[in-house]
């Protein structure tokens, strides 16, 4: 927020990390009076030169809440063209302690506003699947609806969902997204676990498993570089896997 002769120049321009007398605010958690500004060895010039603004004189104070700094809050040029007094400091101080706390408060608003909405919308996407299931007795159908829901909300470039054989070695594919770049279709394709490690691994340790793709046979998804592997299991015994992989190494949202 800025206001004053060249506020529409300052409005969300960033200050260069390190330099002038507002960064020394933030580094030492301290206000600053500087009534001497031009003669001050930590005064960053630029903004005067790109605005054309004289600045005579600072006072500056740290926004902080829980004893860390969140932001700064500076008085540029007394009207009547006073230096800054220690008055002046204790004023600002006061008001920058209420102004970090009604920024704090707005930034744990607009958190739990936005954790809000993702679990409306995560709630609503679980409503959706539960309707669409209890209304397909169709077991092929069922496993589509899981996995489009699922990619929908991982995010992710491929999936396919798996049923494990009684020897839990095998794989066969029974429902596959993202994969239509691929020489083959992987429907019905039967995976041995031996030959993916990260496969093995999830049905031996029946845990969910996330991990960057080191080598590309362990990739079902031609370039994948992150696979994570959901078990899907009854009476805690892995029966299927749910795989969701990605072209990127970045992990897939929970």
């Amino acid at each position: 927020v800025v206001t004053g002769p060249v506020a529409d120049q300052l409005i969300n321009q960033p200050i260069e990390r390190g330099k002038g007398i507002s960064w020394r605010t933030v580094t030492e958690k301290r206000p600053i009076i500087s009534n001497k500004i031009l003669q001050s060895e930590i005064w960053n010039e630029k903004i005067d030169v790109d605005t054309g603004f004289q600045t005579d004189s600072m006072l500056t104070a740290p926004l902080m809440t829980q004893g860390e700094v969140i932001g700064v809050i500076e008085m540029i040029n007394k009207h009547n063209r006073q230096p800054f007094t220690e008055m002046d400091q204790e004023i600002l101080e006061a008001f920058a302690g209420q102004a970090a706390i009604a920024l704090e408060n707005a930034q744990l608003y607009t958190q739990t506003d936005q954790a809000l909405s993702e679990r409306v919308e995560e709630l609503s996407i679980m409503q959706n699947i539960d309707r669409e299931l209890n209304t397909s007795l169709d077991i092929e159908r069922a496993m589509q609806i899981t996995l489009d829901n699922a990619m929908l909300r991982s995010h992710s470039d491929a999936a396919f969902i798996g049923s494990l054989d009684e020897n839990q070695e095998k794989v066969k594919i029974v429902a596959a997204e993202g994969y239509q770049d691929q020489n083959e279709d992987i429907k019905d394709q039967i995976l041995n676990i031996y030959e993916y490690d990260y496969l093995r691994q999830t049905v031996e340790s029946g845990s969910s498993a996330s991990a960057i793709i080191r080598s590309e046979s362990n990739a079902v998804l031609t370039g994948g570089k992150r696979q994570t592997i959901i078990p899907i299991t009854r009476e805690n015994n892995p029966i299927g896997l749910l795989v969701l992989e990605s072209y990127t190494d970045e992990a897939i949202p929970n």
